[in-house]
């Protein structure tokens, strides 16, 4: 079923590369198993950032007593500022978890956004939900987790389907990454299973 709640937006500071520019207005969206930012001008590319990250200890920290998805989230690097934002507008709040990945440290975070809240992109096609358009994509009725713009994709999503239900993401992040293996084939690049 298609839902009519607003897609919630945020105008970012501006950039410290160029203060005098506006900063872009964003959506928080789930693109797949990831949490991105979501730049809303349609003239620019649809990713604005990529704000969660799987590390290999724990690649999906689960969900708050009460429902909310808990990301591990990138804030160095471009993404360097965004955390007090984000925060400072409710659309996150710190676990104070932290896990060191190599030479960052990255934090543990609640989405405090609901799930209506936030854009989608369609499990078939990836294109994204229009934050202006009041007709959003429609969810699988089984596991909840993805979002169609049009027809649904049961033929591929089947299978991935029943792990979502259950909370088994690391398995659909795993047969993802072997389908990228498959298609690089000989050409050295490596993937490692979640």
């Amino acid at each position: 079923m298609a839902s009519s709640a607003s897609i919630r937006t945020l105008t970012l500071a501006p950039s410290p590369i160029d203060p005098t520019a506006p900063g872009p207005t964003v959506a928080l969206a789930r693109q797949g198993t990831s949490i991105i930012l979501l730049n809303t001008d349609p003239e620019e590319s649809p990713v604005w950032a990529v704000l969660s990250v799987l590390v290999s200890e724990d690649p999906f920290p689960g969900y708050t007593m009460d429902g909310h998805e808990m990301i591990w989230m990138k804030t160095y690097s471009e993404n360097k500022g965004l955390f007090e934002q984000l925060e400072r507008a409710g659309w996150i709040r710190d676990s104070t978890r932290k896990i060191q990945q190599g030479y960052a440290t990255l934090p543990c975070v609640e989405i405090r956004l609901e799930e209506t809240e936030m854009a989608h992109s369609c499990g078939a096609c990836e294109t994204f939900e229009a934050v202006t358009d009041p007709v959003r994509f429609k969810r699988c009725s089984k596991c909840k987790k993805v979002y169609y713009c049009k027809n649904d994709d049961w033929k591929n999503h089947k299978m991935d389907c029943k792990d979502l239900a259950t909370g088994k993401q690391a398995n659909v992040e795993n047969r993802r990454r072997q389908e990228v293996n498959s298609f690089l084939g000989g050409s050295g690049f490596q993937t490692f299973n979640v």
